[in-house]
């Protein structure tokens, strides 16, 4: 079995590259995109991202910070891992014994925190995937 999973840092937001990406998932029949500085404000209206066969998955940082800068649309039978990073751009799927993740480190850090420690937080997170 072939799994197409891409991952695309779009760069400044996606809203004007929605028919791109649409276009792209349809060509290359992805099973996922991960798509980085994606800029989803949680005023945004998610219906504009609904495609058949496709969920949308936000980072938690949709939910915590007001904006996930990592989405992934991933079709239907992929399952989404719940990952224990509220604060992180990371999602986790899995489909038949695989997992995928998609990870996004904005040059912001935490507070106390310098690059170095945010980028040994993010892979201590991942580990344990």
């Amino acid at each position: 079995m072939v799994l197409r999973i891409f991952y695309w840092n779009c760069a400044s937001g996606l809203i004007r590259k929605l028919d791109f990406i649409k276009d792209l998932i349809a060509e290359n029949n992805l099973d996922a995109i991960f798509i980085a500085e994606s800029e989803i404000r949680s005023n945004f209206d998610l219906s504009l991202l609904s495609l058949d066969g496709y969920d949308l998955v936000l980072s938690n940082t949709y939910l915590t910070r007001g904006n996930s800068r990592l989405i992934c649309l991933k079709k239907t039978d992929m399952k989404t891992v719940a990952a224990q990073a509220d604060f992180d751009e990371i999602i986790a799927l899995e489909k038949d014994n695989l997992t995928f993740i998609g990870v996004y480190r904005p040059f912001k850090t935490f507070d106390l925190e310098t690059e170095r420690s945010n980028f040994d937080r993010l892979f201590t997170i991942l580990i344990k995937h």
